[in-house]
């Protein structure tokens, strides 16, 4: 028979509680350590994520740096047909030559990042999109291009890959230009190529035709006043299909013919006869888009004016008083009929459609403008990024 005396069981208790304390110290630890480790972690992580995003946003600047080289021709392409031209940017050679840059390839380019800073890790190489076949890819006579852009922030490495195309000139290549024979009548009428804004002349009119039909004496003028039987085959279907992604107006008339009355797309000045140009007040210009089924008919009534570019799927009647600073485009037939003074500073491009016709009658002066390019590079950019991904 045994017997634990009171002496014996506080200190068995004690001993019990001195165990329990050490097994929670021991849990609470570990909940520590693990705690302790997962915010270490966390801080990599978030570490790793912010280099990732800084080595992206090297990418996308390297890239943004190469398309604006493109665009003021320091970067030059000369071999617009090869399937083989590259033309890198970098911080140095040796970036340049990790992807792929060969100084001894006649079709390599390499130029130095303009970009001053430091720590500027980056390098680019912009090549020509091919098609199935394997042919350069070209959109407005000029190549659409892959550029893959490279961006190194410590060990983070993002590369991304972009399609752009040249947008279409906007510069009109004459006050009036027409794929058809554009019918010129009326006393009243002018169409005139010198230019307005103190620049280089135009033609006056020049068209794809082989002739010009012109009735009640209109005056033609321009260098030289006529072009018959151009070379200068523009697609205006794709110019306006370049043009129409900008629009901030847009009217669609589906299959049925429609009217637009008094519309403002924007204010201008000038234009007290139809031989004085008139001059935007805005300084943004507009791009108005109007979708009339290719060959369905939109009348421009009641004093419409604006500046920027008027982009017609179909045929354009305008009727009354009409006032436009830019380029309009037009694929179908153009007719400038009725009273009221019309005024376009800019140039007229229409007629892709060969039953249709131009027709320039009335009140009317087409006046070219050399500046009207540089006011419309406002909205739409030399260059257009057609996607966007990124690859690593």
């Amino acid at each position: 028979m045994s017997f634990i005396t009171k002496e014996g069981k506080m200190k068995t208790e004690k001993g019990f509680i001195l165990v329990l304390a050490l097994l929670m110290m021991l849990v609470l630890t570990a909940i520590g350590l693990a705690s302790m480790n997962s915010s270490i972690m966390e801080i990599k992580l978030a570490g790793n994520d912010l280099l990732a995003k800084k080595a992206l946003a090297k990418a996308d600047s390297a890239y943004e740096e190469w398309r604006v080289m493109l665009s003021r021709d320091s970067i030059k392409d000369e071999l617009t047909d090869s399937v083989d031209w590259r033309y890198f940017l970098a911080k140095d050679v040796a970036r340049a030559k990790e992807i792929g840059y060969n100084s001894s390839n006649p079709v390599h380019n390499f130029i130095m990042s303009e970009t001053p800073f430091d720590d500027w890790d980056v390098a680019v190489v912009g090549r020509h999109k091919l098609d199935d076949t394997g042919k350069v890819v070209k959109l407005n006579k000029k190549p659409v291009y892959y550029i893959t852009s490279h961006g190194w922030e410590q060990q983070a490495h993002k590369i991304t890959e972009i399609e752009i195309s040249f947008n279409p000139s906007l510069d009109p290549p004459a006050a009036l230009y027409s794929h058809n024979t554009p019918w010129i009548h009326g006393s009243s009428v002018i169409v005139d190529g010198k230019d307005k804004c103190g620049g280089e002349n135009k033609p006056g009119i020049e068209t794809t035709g082989n002739s010009i039909t012109t009735s009640g004496s209109p005056l033609l003028d321009g260098n030289p006043p006529t072009i018959t039987n151009s070379l200068n085959n523009i697609n205006i279907k794709d110019l306006l299909d370049s043009l129409k992604s900008y629009a901030n107006f847009t009217y669609d008339f589906g299959t049925s013919n429609g009217t637009l009355t008094g519309m403002n797309w924007g204010s201008l000045t000038g234009g007290s006869s139809t031989s004085d140009p008139v001059v935007p007040v805005n300084e943004n210009p507009n791009i108005v888009y109007i979708h009339a089924n290719a060959v369905n008919t939109v009348t421009l009534s009641g004093g419409c004016h604006g500046s920027g570019i008027l982009v017609v799927d179909g045929n354009l009647a305008v009727h009354g008083g009409f006032t436009w600073y830019g380029i309009i485009v037009v694929t179908g037939g153009i007719k400038f009929t009725g009273g009221g003074e019309r005024n376009i500073t800019g140039g007229v491009l229409a007629v892709q459609q060969p039953e249709a016709d131009a027709e320039i009658g009335g009140n009317i002066g087409i006046l070219y403008c050399s500046k009207v390019k540089d006011y419309l590079k406002k909205k739409v950019g030399v260059t257009r990024k057609m996607s966007w991904r990124e690859i690593f």
